[in-house]
């Protein structure tokens, strides 16, 4: 009785055929799909002679030899299986001619994988490959010959170059970050043809890609950010087959300038310096802004970035007196690591110039 399971180890052992004949040593399995699967198989032998069927014995699995191609850069990588109980000392690999269409010996290893060099990205190879073996005891025909079935892959370079080094320096008065990196194909690479430059506004947000840069020759990259100079970058290089690397390394920068406010200001109305504002500033969400007199009364607040004081108390309406103040304000600042709120205490002094020239 034969049976047949599409596997290496005969787990789902199905009967497909028997013969009477004892001296009938050779089937023929055929009308099936041998590049999807590989397929094992079992023999059992009974006896019949006496009219009374009974098993005689029941030999190991064994399984057809099953290949499979792994494309990369100019070669196949070819992967053997099989399980069988007999030793397999030697593969034999033969690839088809293109021209004459018949398989040629291009090989053969003692391990259960060969690495096919020297090919041509996009072209089509066709291989099978032939097992030989023998049993380590008994009379049983040595060698053993087992045929793959035949596979066809493509060669493609799947491997992605290596990720250059960064610098970033800033820029603060212009907002602009720049970045600088090694040309790729000069130290760790040969067939990188561009770069991807990726930007996070923050050190734990993903990465957005920013800029293509299609000259591997070209490792400066200049980033004008409007909105901050925070931020993390990666550069990753890539070749024809557009394989890169993911992110490995963040290179980040943080904002330049801080939030500051001046400690004196003079609210006449004359057009200048009416109004005690901060100096220039960005990436400032909003702050918490609370003016105090010498006795403790609050005499303004506001969430406005630009604070905006003119001087009056906000209950009274009228301006207040010459003299020195004290402000609480806490800063909503957007940096590398997200919004953070920075405490700023400190003195103000309110002088009213034009009073003092009249007088």
């Amino acid at each position: 009785l034969i049976y047949r399971s599409y596997d290496f180890w005969g787990q789902n052992l199905q009967l497909i055929d028997s013969l009477n004949d004892i001296n009938d040593t050779i089937y023929y399995d055929s009308l099936k799909n041998t590049v999807a699967t590989p397929s094992s198989y079992r023999i059992d032998f009974y006896n019949d002679s006496t009219g009374k069927r009974f098993l005689i014995g029941q030999p190991h699995v064994a399984s057809s030899v099953y290949i499979t191609a792994v494309p990369d850069d100019e070669r196949l990588i070819l992967h053997i299986a099989h399980s069988v109980p007999w030793i397999n000392y030697r593969y034999d690999v033969f690839r088809q001619n293109p021209v004459t269409l018949s398989f040629d010996s291009i090989g053969s290893t003692e391990q259960m994988v060969y690495v096919d060099s020297g090919l041509v990205n996009g072209n089509t190879y066709c291989y099978k490959i032939r097992s030989v073996g023998h049993y380590l005891t008994g009379p049983f025909v040595s060698p053993l010959f087992n045929w793959s079935q035949e596979i066809c892959s493509l060669p493609a370079d799947t491997t992605a170059p290596c990720l250059p080094p960064v610098a970033v320096s800033s820029n603060c008065a212009a907002f602009v970050n720049t970045l600088r990196w090694y040309n790729a194909n000069h130290y760790c690479a040969e067939d990188v043809i561009g770069y991807h430059v990726y930007y996070s506004p923050t050190n734990d947000s993903s990465f957005q890609l920013i800029a293509t840069i299609l000259n591997p020759n070209d490792t400066v990259y200049e980033h004008v950010n409007g909105s901050g100079l925070a931020g993390c970058y990666y550069v990753a290089a890539y070749d024809s087959f557009y394989n890169e690397k993911p992110v490995m390394t963040r290179y980040c920068v943080d904002e330049c300038d801080y939030y500051e406010l001046p400690n004196i200001f003079s609210p006449d109305g004359e057009g200048t310096n009416d109004y005690y504002r901060p100096g220039p500033y960005y990436n400032v969400e909003k702050v918490n802004m609370q003016i105090f007199n010498r006795w403790g009364k609050l005499v303004f607040q506001t969430d406005n970035p630009d604070i905006m004081w003119d001087g009056k108390d906000m209950d009274s309406k009228k301006p207040c007196t010459e003299g020195v103040y004290y402000y609480i304000c806490d800063v909503y600042e957007k940096r590398l690591t997200g919004t953070e709120v920075r405490n700023l205490t400190g003195f103000i002094e309110l002088v009213r110039i034009i009073k003092k020239v009249n007088n």
